[in-house]
């Protein structure tokens, strides 16, 4: 039950950096923070992959 609650919180920190991010803007004006959120959405997609791996071999564990 962790994991789908983990994926359910990074997929919703994603898209609101994506949002963010989406504004052009914010590279011009706050560039810094900018490059932040550029690295966070990278990392998250990093767990994200190893989450929703996880979840899948649990899962074919559980039907096996």
């Amino acid at each position: 039950e962790a994991i789908p609650a983990q994926i359910d919180g990074l997929e919703k920190e994603q898209t609101l950096i994506q949002q963010q991010l989406a504004d052009g803007k914010i590279f011009i004006e706050k560039a810094e923070a900018a490059r932040k959120l550029a690295q966070r959405l990278k990392e998250i997609e990093t767990e994200l992959e190893k989450l929703l791996a996880r979840w899948e071999e649990l899962d074919s564990r559980s039907h096996a």
